[in-house]
Order: structure tokens, then sequence, then C-alpha cells
């Protein structure tokens, strides 16, 4: 904050036109909420990102209690999946080099879905322990990487002059989904994984489901 304020110089000027009353607040949310290229990839990482939100809710469930794990190695096991995260938002620069934002969201989700589909398939059977456990979410989590800063790329591309408030409405979106995801943890007795896996590979299918319907709106606003 202090460094913002005393050595950040300010570089855009004041825009008389914007008005900072509630009506015109609310009316320029709506049109940006209403825009399908807005809704479509705004909604699309909104409700796949839940899926983080349920690990994060519902992992200490399935590590220290249902493996029983002691919170040391909780520790390492949270920091091994998070760096899937990580790692895989700096290797989506180097993707970007030979692919648009627009292919590589699409493969991302279609991996992720099936990486869903195959740990709630595993974790109703009975194939995973411990280890492969923490590989099934480091895969999952790792998509993120890939589908947040491409979708929030084609979130922001129609707003140049408003890019402001779009930002600001998904994150609101974002964060909400993410609340009623992770809220529907707590509706399940974590007795095994199936209730977090199934719920977090459900967010992803729903995420590619709205991909799917809203791309060919998209497609029809531009021609």
């Amino acid at each position: 904050l202090l460094a913002v304020r005393f050595f950040l110089p300010e570089t855009h000027r004041p825009d008389p036109s914007v008005s900072l009353r509630p009506g015109p607040i609310a009316k320029g949310f709506y049109e940006i909420l209403r825009h399908p290229q807005f809704f479509t990839y705004a909604f699309t990482m909104s409700v796949a990102f839940s899926g983080l939100f349920v690990y994060l809710a519902g992992s200490p469930s399935i590590f220290l209690g249902y493996y029983g794990v002691d919170a040391a190695a909780y520790g390492w096991i949270f920091a091994i999946v998070a760096s899937g995260f990580i790692l895989s938002s700096q290797l989506n620069v180097v993707v970007l080099k030979r692919f648009s934002n627009q292919r590589v969201l699409w493969a991302a989700l279609i991996v992720q879905v099936l990486i869903g589909l195959v740990f709630l398939t595993g974790s109703l059977l009975g194939w995973f322990g411990l280890y492969s456990t923490v590989g099934m979410f480091f895969l999952y989590l790792s998509c993120f990487g890939f589908v947040n800063p491409n979708a929030t790329a084609m979130v922001l591309a129609p707003f140049p002059k408003s890019a402001g408030r779009a930002s600001a409405l998904m994150g609101f979106l974002q964060m909400s989904c993410g609340a009623a995801a992770s809220m529907m943890v707590g509706v399940f007795e974590i007795r095994s994984m199936a209730p977090v896996v199934g719920i977090i590979a459900g967010t992803s299918v729903t995420g590619l489901l709205i991909l799917a319907i809203g791309t060919p709106l998209i497609h029809r606003l531009r021609h």
C-alpha cells in the first residue's frame, strides 16, 4: 500500500463519463453479465474452479481423517498438490506460443473432466491408496493452471474500457461458485473419498458443458 501510494505514479486520467452512482454501476454490471463471451467464459471458469475450493474444504477430512496422516505430512501433501497448479501456470505461458487461449482452455477442461471421472471411478472401486490419491489431486489441480488464465483472458477481451468492472464481476462469480461448492462438502460425512471426488468431477463436467453451450452463442454474436 505504501509503495503504491508513494512510488507508483498514476498514469490513467480520470474519466468524467463514468458515474459512481448505484444505478449506472448496476446497469454497467448487467450489460457486462449479459454479454455471451463474458457469461460463457466467466461461468465456465467459476464453476470449474470451484473444484479447488472443494479440495480445500475436503482434503483435511481425506488425508487427516480417512488416511490418518499427521499434520506435518498433510502440510507436505498440500504443498505438493499446490505445486501442480503453480507449475502448470508457468507452462501455460510456453503453450500459448503455439496455441490460442480458446484451444488451450478446451483441451485443459477436457483433460480435467477425464481425470475427474477416472478419479471418481477409482474412488468408488477402491483403486487408490495414499500416494496415488495425492497424484490424482496433483493432476486435477494442475489443469487449473491452464483453465484459469485462458478463461480470464477470454472474459476480459471484449471490455477494454471496463476491464476493472468485468474483472470484479468475474471475481464475485468465482468466489460465489466456490463457496456454494465447498458448502456441499459439509453435507456429507466423509468416510471415503467418493463424496469429495464426486463433487470436483461434477464441477469440471458442468464447466465443460457451459463452455460447449456458450461457444456457439459467441460465434453467432461475432458473425
